[in-house]
């Protein structure tokens, strides 16, 4: 029997780029220069541009501004999904808000899941129509989503700047 062990795979600097969550060139250079016990050699390249590093350095555009406002309540209601990293203590990871225009009133609802989007947009449809208009009185019953992104109700999720 061979004392030798043989590799199923060689670790190169890509492998080892991702699975130490893409730490920069210069964190690669000092982990390999011995400050990380048992890391494999590997050869880091001098061009190397990582996918996942590019496009998590793209800045967001803005929408542009608009001067227009809605005229009545729900003629105009921004939405927004948005994702949690960490799964609330009720196992929500999603949350959508609905902000009419108008009025200012915005609806937050939480998601287990992405694919709720569309029940959750047509009970929010639902509360629209209940709601009673002339009188200026919202149902304001908690209701789920809809993924058109907005800036209006990206703020409103996230927070002023």
């Amino acid at each position: 029997m061979d004392s030798e062990v043989k590799t199923v795979y060689t670790v190169d600097f890509e492998i080892l780029h991702r699975r130490l969550a893409h730490p920069s060139k210069d964190v690669m250079w000092q982990a390999q220069k011995g400050k990380v016990y048992g890391l494999p050699k590997f050869e880091i390249p001098v061009e190397h541009i990582c996918p996942g590093c590019a496009q998590g350095k793209m800045p967001n555009k803005a929408f542009p501004p608009t001067e227009t406002r809605a005229k009545e309540p729900f003629e105009l209601i921004h939405s927004d999904l948005k994702s949690f990293p960490i799964d609330s203590y009720h196992k929500f990871k999603y949350s959508i808000v609905f902000y009419d225009d108008y009025t200012s009133h915005a609806w937050t609802i939480n998601l287990r899941t992405k694919d709720a989007a569309l029940p959750a947009t047509k009970h929010f449809l639902a509360m629209v129509v209940r709601a009673d208009l002339k009188s200026n009185h919202l149902v304001t019953k908690r209701c789920p989503l809809l993924p058109w992104n907005s800036g209006v109700a990206a703020g409103v999720l996230v927070g002023p700047n």
